[in-house]
């Protein structure tokens, strides 16, 4: 993807913005470009992005292989949420 950006003219800092998010089934989720968590327990997750706040919900949730701009979630997935900043 990151290809793509510059082929497109993108430039570097605009990709570092842009929240890169895999989700594998109901289980598993992954979050590139986060920048911290704001709440945490079993049934929601709420991390802050460059770009807003996500809110993940689900039940048995855990916070798994975590480095410092990357997470991964796993557990029972039910929704996912995104409120964006001032906007």
């Amino acid at each position: 993807m990151k290809q793509l950006v510059q082929s497109l003219g993108g430039v570097d800092e605009v990709f570092d913005q842009i929240p890169v998010i895999t989700v594998l089934g109901n289980e598993t989720l992954t979050i590139e470009n986060f920048v911290n968590i704001v709440e945490y327990n079993d049934e929601i997750i709420r991390l802050k992005l460059k770009i807003g706040i996500v809110a993940i919900t689900g039940k048995r949730l855990e916070a798994k292989n975590m480095t410092q701009d990357q997470i991964t979630i796993k557990g029972y997935i039910e929704g996912i949420n995104f409120i964006k900043l001032g906007g």
